[in-house]
């Protein structure tokens, strides 16, 4: 009897243990910004290096049509320098202008192109203002917009 009760509690610590640490595994990834690459280039691309200010990620090789996927802590405002290398060689590098911070959190989405053309797209919101949380998105016109997931009117 007493076997089995030490055997039950020492499973019920276990369990809970696991569960903390999924939880602050799980705070660890909501407190940044996740990188998503997508390459849909029409072949595999290589020696892939995603930079800012406070670290960079690499990515050995990335097959076509797969994704990648990397948590980012810029330390300041920080645009991205992305650089990697086509199938036949050639060496392609783009500057993103994404003035990330470590206030915003969500998600950067890179799609490399055919041609080695990189686009991109940000869902993010900030994390230390008091305004409607919502995406950081232009207007179909690229002319600048609202930032708080309320639509603009025009004056």
């Amino acid at each position: 009897m007493k076997t089995v009760l030490t055997r039950r509690v020492q499973t019920i610590a276990l369990a809970s243990s696991t569960l903390l640490f999924a939880l602050v595994l799980a705070g660890c990834a909501a407190s940044g910004i996740r990188v998503l690459v997508a390459n849909k280039a029409g072949a595999p691309i290589s020696n892939m290096k995603i930079t800012y200010k406070g670290g960079t990620v690499t990515l050995p090789s990335l097959s076509d049509g797969k994704t990648f996927e990397a948590a980012i802590k810029p330390q300041e405002r920080s645009d991205l320098d992305i650089e990697f290398q086509l199938a036949g060689g050639e060496q392609k590098s783009q500057k993103i202008r994404a003035q990330l911070e470590s206030s915003l959190r969500g998600d950067v989405e890179l799609t490399i192109q055919p041609g080695g053309g990189v686009g991109w797209e940000a869902h993010l919101t900030s994390q230390k203002t008091k305004a409607p949380k919502g995406n950081l998105m232009l207007p179909p016109n690229g002319s600048g917009g609202s930032a708080s997931g309320t639509p603009t009117k025009p004056k």
